[in-house]
């Protein structure tokens, strides 16, 4: 990956622009399937290489005294509430669209739209938006708002419609209430809505992946976590209501659910309800700068149309962030 930046040039105008080379490290000769890395060869094991632009953006922004005005347009990797391209497998996928943001003091309006998407997998400029009928969809387009008041509360809201095929709606609540110099107690609520919203929308249902009939499904989830010194122990619920939350946006989407019950799996199934215990360890208070440490452990039972149903996970998540020459390179383990 090689990304260049101009920077906001006389602080109004600013270019990025990124491109990426991907090919096979080791691929055993008794391997039946590849996914990730296609070939157009008969010879599975020698995968075509992929070498594409990550990113070709144009901004401008009028930096006001109160006022910040941003628009730009081009590719890149999208990141949102309901919408982010996904950042696993070989390359982060991308869209090709234009932005718009205002910040005025304490509070942030945007909107975003694109009609063209780059799989994780591909190395092209961009594909048209499909459902899984293999119709176009014309474009996802988004609009928000966030408000952070100096109580340590913070509101956000947004709404996303996959032209004439799908819906969503977000809204959050976060309070951060600190407690002492070294302890604090942070409090969030999200509800969520994705509904069909229009003649694209399969309604004929898609196999084991979707019933029949039309879409209307709700979560909440609701959180409390309390920080003291390096140890923040958390404790989440969330539940679903209506039918699965599970539809994507177009078939090369990804999906994206910023709650609680994004995990290794995704505790999205109708009255599904989950319960998640966290422990996390910031040990640079303990005196090793760049580690952390997150213990979790999840439940879930009463999902619709199950006898007995229940599902657990044990996640444990370590990173550690290199400190002076190495600043920036860090690594991970999940397990």
């Amino acid at each position: 990956l090689l990304n260049y930046s101009t920077g906001y040039i006389d602080g109004w105008v600013k270019f990025d622009y990124g491109f990426a080379l991907a090919d096979q490290l080791y691929i055993g000769s008794d391997v039946t399937q590849v996914s990730n890395l296609s070939s157009e060869g008969t010879d599975i094991t020698k995968p075509d290489e992929m070498a594409s632009t990550q990113t070709a953006y144009l901004s401008v922004r009028y930096p006001g005294d109160a006022l910040v005005l941003t628009a730009g347009a081009g590719k890149k990797r999208r990141t949102s509430l309901l919408y982010e391209d996904s950042g696993s497998r070989i390359l982060p996928s991308t869209t090709v669209g234009y932005d718009l943001s205002l910040d005025i003091d304490k509070l942030r309006l945007y909107y975003t739209r694109f009609d063209k998407h780059s799989p994780r997998n591909k190395d092209n400029w961009g594909s048209s938006l499909e459902n899984f009928l293999g119709e176009t969809i014309e474009d996802v387009s988004y609009h928000g708002a966030q408000y952070r008041f100096d109580s340590g509360l913070t509101l956000d809201a947004m709404e996303l419609e996959a032209k004439d095929y799908l819906r969503e709606r977000y809204f959050k609540a976060k309070y951060n209430k600190p407690l002492s110099d070294e302890s604090s107690l942070q409090l969030s609520f999200i509800y969520g809505n994705q509904t069909d919203a229009g003649d694209l929308f399969e309604r004929d249902g898609l196999g084991n992946y979707a019933p029949a009939g039309d879409l209307d499904v709700d979560f909440y989830d609701a959180g409390i976590d309390y920080q003291s010194g390096p140890y923040t122990l958390s404790l989440n619920y969330l539940t679903v209501k209506g039918g699965d939350f599970n539809r994507v946006l177009f078939t090369t989407d990804h999906g994206t659910w910023k709650t609680s019950g994004s995990n290794l799996s995704s505790y999205g199934l109708e009255d599904e309800q989950m319960i998640r215990i966290g422990l996390g360890t910031d040990f640079s208070q303990l005196g090793i700068p760049g580690l952390y440490w997150k213990l979790q452990g999840i439940t879930s039972n009463n999902a619709a149309g199950y006898d007995n149903f229940s599902r657990h996970e044990l996640i444990s998540y370590l990173n550690y962030n290199f400190q002076g020459n190495l600043k920036g390179l860090n690594i991970s383990w999940l397990a």
